[in-house]
């Protein structure tokens, strides 16, 4: 069996009128997790287009910016991303808020096991798990040694998902949560909690700026991907191992920090206009 099955789970329930009636009780914290991961998306985005707004300002480099309402650029910015995934179905995490399960009958086992399948499958598996609607049924090569689980049971595992894998498309069914809810207006005090801290946000600066001025100044050096990969790798040691490194570090990150706004002053900066480095990719 070649296919892993890491987010594998199995009704408690065996009747499909009771699986549907079971997944209506879950259908709003599954919402809820989605509205959680739009909020945070939204308040890192926010931050990060007001914080690299006000550095590039500071910095007298104002070309290319726009002018706009930073909250109405950011939610336009995800929603253009989300777009971008259901068109090419190519990952962004942070963005994706689609949860989906894909169920089936197994006749070996006589009862309806599934897969969770989205960005944040991990928590909605959780979710099954804890809400008494479904109970783990994962399998992955390797681990039938696992001393939790005995032999026999990892084997009946590996007979029930091949039974599923062997079957034509279209013979399961699902449960498909789109996340379109996620993104419904909401209060400020709601937001804060998903804002990133002063710190982290500093530092999102403060390492680029720095990393730009060390590739800047070396000598010898290609222009090319996999050579800038390469030394981007070697700041990150030196930032890690090198005090003279992290000093840099932490008076870039001293300098940056009263360039940034609080929550509160974000809060009332989200609705103004003014010049802003673009969140929304070309």
């Amino acid at each position: 069996m070649s296919t892993e099955i890491y987010t594998g789970f199995k009704f408690v329930m065996t009747e499909l009128s009771g699986i549907v009636a079971a997944m209506d009780q879950v259908k709003g914290h599954i919402e809820e997790l989605q509205r959680k991961r739009y909020l945070t998306a939204y308040a890192c985005l926010l931050a990060s287009t007001l914080d690299r707004s006000r550095q590039a300002i500071a910095a007298g480099r104002t070309e290319g910016m726009v002018t706009g309402r930073p909250g109405s650029l950011v939610h336009r910015a995800i929603q253009k991303r989300q777009a971008h995934v259901r068109a090419t179905r190519e990952r962004d995490p942070a963005v994706d808020l689609e949860v989906v399960l894909t169920c089936w009958y197994s006749r070996h086992l006589g009862e309806v096991v599934g897969c969770v399948f989205g960005e944040f499958s991990e928590p909605v598996l959780k979710l099954l798990r804890d809400t008494g609607v479904a109970t783990d049924y994962a399998y992955w090569t390797g681990v039938e040694s696992d001393e939790d689980v005995p032999p026999q049971e990892w084997a009946q595992r590996k007979a029930v998902w091949a039974e599923v894998q062997n079957r034509k498309a279209g013979m399961g069914f699902q449960f498909r949560f789109d996340g379109e809810k996620a993104s419904y207006p909401f209060q400020w005090d709601e937001l804060v909690p998903h804002l990133p801290d002063l710190e982290f946000r500093a530092r999102e600066l403060a390492e680029p700026a720095l990393f730009q001025r060390w590739y800047d100044a070396l000598a010898d050096k290609r222009e090319d991907k996999e050579d800038i990969w390469q030394l981007h790798s070697q700041f990150r040691r030196r930032l890690r191992d090198d005090p003279a490194a992290k000093e840099q570090l932490a008076d870039e990150i001293a300098k940056l920090k009263p360039l940034l706004l609080t929550a509160e002053e974000l809060d009332k900066a989200r609705v103004c206009p003014q010049l802003l480095v673009s969140p929304i990719e070309d």
